[in-house]
């Protein structure tokens, strides 16, 4: 029986090789790679179960399973139906509310004050946030407003309140939502302040994500999530940890 089960191993090795040939000269389809995937899933993760050992012949058939993995990948990117979880860490900001920890373009920072979560929307520190994406501020005690310079423009929020000051110009902040004062600290709506700052705000309250990024779509999925939680999730409020030990 097995050394049936490994004469036919053999056999689809053979097949996917010429296969994968034919695949690399005629640029197939991704239709016909997502086939070619399958079959080499099957190849790498049936058949030696089948065979009742994990020795199977399967050395072509895994090459041949990541290759098709990574091409697969790459023509779904191409057509604009997947985006890979590391490349769109790597050109947002993820944040956690109660967590001091950032994910900043992969890359880990510390604010000295956490999001919040208050009336069901996550609030960001006006003072470290603004920091974080390269601002600098101030505090005008006469007109009691925090004041930010941003990329040439001037930013001015007051305390509880959804008036904002652009370049001396009044408007709302978008989420019509006014600041909050938390622990003597001013807080604003995330969605107003990615707005303030011509970015797109995306909010995942089951997992106590959210994104601020540059790209007008970015529906990450469970692998996404994940990737992000194993990076944020030990750097809790109050915890010291050295980011990569």
């Amino acid at each position: 029986m097995e050394n049936g089960i490994v004469h036919a191993t053999e056999k689809i090795d053979a097949g996917l090789t010429r296969w994968h040939t034919r695949w690399l000269h005629a640029k197939t389809s991704v239709l016909l790679v997502s086939a070619l995937y399958l079959a080499a899933v099957l190849f790498v993760g049936v058949i030696p179960s089948l065979a009742g050992s994990m020795d199977a012949p399967i050395a072509k058939g895994g090459k041949l399973y990541l290759q098709l993995e990574s091409k697969l990948v790459e023509q779904a990117e191409a057509h604009g139906w997947y985006t890979a979880p590391e490349r769109i860490i790597q050109n947002s900001v993820f944040m956690k509310t109660n967590r001091t920890y950032i994910l900043k373009k992969g890359q880990l920072e510390k604010l000295d004050s956490a999001p919040l979560f208050q009336d069901g929307r996550p609030y960001l520190p006006v003072r470290d946030t603004f920091s974080a994406f390269g601002g600098t501020l101030d505090w005008d005690s006469e007109s009691q407003q925090a004041v930010i310079y941003l990329g040439g423009n001037e930013i001015r929020l007051s305390e509880e309140s959804a008036e904002v000051s652009i370049n001396g110009e009044k408007a709302t902040l978008l989420s019509g939502l006014p600041t909050i004062t938390a622990d003597t600290k001013m807080y604003i709506d995330a969605q107003a302040f990615s707005a303030l700052l011509g970015l797109h705000f995306y909010w995942r309250p089951a997992h106590n994500i959210l994104l601020i990024s540059s790209s007008i779509d970015h529906n990450f999925g469970p692998l996404t999530i994940q990737a992000v939680d194993e990076r944020l999730s030990p750097y809790s409020k109050g915890t010291e940890i050295v980011p990569g030990l």
